[in-house]
């Protein structure tokens, strides 16, 4: 190699190295509205939510994740990272021991852990989301508190031409013509996706309109899901309960009077991650219900348009009505 093409690897080199250093400090807004500085680019980031851990992973950040929780599992990297306990029971220590120069947390890991962890000196950007566009600032935040701000935009830019194309379909869909769902968590007890949670985000997306309007996540009874009358129910389970979810629905007899098992409308989520994580997955998630109702619209529309014309039952009563006519006038002739 010439001396002229060594020094010009080193001059690109260099600059390329400039160029990253000089993306710190940073200083950006978490969900509280609070402003934090990163001086300089983290090389060892703990994630208390899985929806964290996702996010850091798919903006190209995954190297630097050194410490999550008990609840991880994807992507399957994850499996050899330390863990720090379950999300709503942070082990401190471990945490400590694994000196984190950013910890990205989730309101659910509780104010009091939080504050702790922060009173150590240690550096904790909470990122919350109820909606899709939470979602997706989210995901360009943590590119910004990574240094991997066009990863992130490259993401985001591909989950926006989903949510753009689906949207496109469904945004003129009134209110009275959207199907009624209902996004169960659990059985027994009842938990449901509410108002201003995720899976209430994206069924409205999807063209549907969700029968619970109280708090993000309820607990309702029977008779309130009867009296609701949903179209479609959707079985979700926080984990692999799904399947489960949708037995102990179809064998109720309650819940039996409803349209939506009337009509074989209850769907199971094929992975409870993609719509319950709010991370990088949930256009999956939004996908997959887009697609339940649908299917459940396209067959509301064929039963409708089959029950306005004459059927062949009625087609052939007539045939017969007739022809027994034509036989007694023929006999009497």
């Amino acid at each position: 190699m010439s001396k002229t093409s060594l020094t010009a690897i080193l001059i690109l080199t260099a600059l390329l190295f400039v160029n990253c250093a000089a993306a710190f400090p940073v200083t950006i807004t978490d969900c509280y509205g609070k402003n934090i500085t990163i001086k300089e680019k983290p090389e060892r980031i703990v994630s208390l939510i899985p929806s964290n851990t996702e996010i850091l992973f798919a903006v190209g950040a995954g190297d630097a994740v050194v410490g999550v929780t008990s609840y991880d599992n994807y992507p399957p990297e994850v499996e050899g990272i330390s863990k720090v306990g379950g999300y709503a029971s942070i082990d401190i220590e471990s945490i400590v021991n694994l000196e984190p120069d950013v910890i990205l947390a989730y309101s659910a890991n509780g104010n009091e852990t939080l504050d702790t962890l922060k009173k150590l000196g240690l550096t904790v950007i909470t990122l919350d989301a109820a909606t899709m566009d939470d979602i997706l600032h989210n995901i360009e935040l943590a590119g910004t508190i990574t240094g991997h701000e066009e990863e992130a935009l490259k993401l985001t830019a591909g989950m926006k031409e989903i949510i753009g194309n689906i949207g496109s379909q469904t945004a003129g869909i009134p209110e009275t013509e959207r199907p009624g769902v209902l996004f169960l968590v659990s059985f027994d007890p009842m938990y449901v996706a509410g108002k201003d949670s995720f899976p209430d985000s994206l069924i409205k997306l999807a063209g549907g309109r969700n029968i619970v309007e109280s708090r993000k996540w309820p607990q309702i009874s029977l008779e309130e899901v009867v009296d609701k009358n949903p179209q479609i129910i959707i079985c979700s389970g926080m984990g692999t309960y799904g399947n489960t979810i949708k037995q102990q629905v179809m064998n109720n007899s309650m819940i039996a009077m409803t349209d939506a098992v009337k009509n074989q409308r209850v769907y199971v989520i094929s992975d409870s991650n993609i719509i319950e994580r709010p991370g990088p997955r949930i256009v999956q998630g939004l996908e997959e219900i887009h697609h339940y109702i649908s299917l459940a619209q396209e067959e509301a529309d064929a039963s409708a348009s089959a029950g306005t014309a004459p059927g062949f039952t009625a087609w052939l009563t007539a045939f017969i009505v007739v022809s027994v006519a034509a036989y007694k006038i023929n006999k009497k002739l």
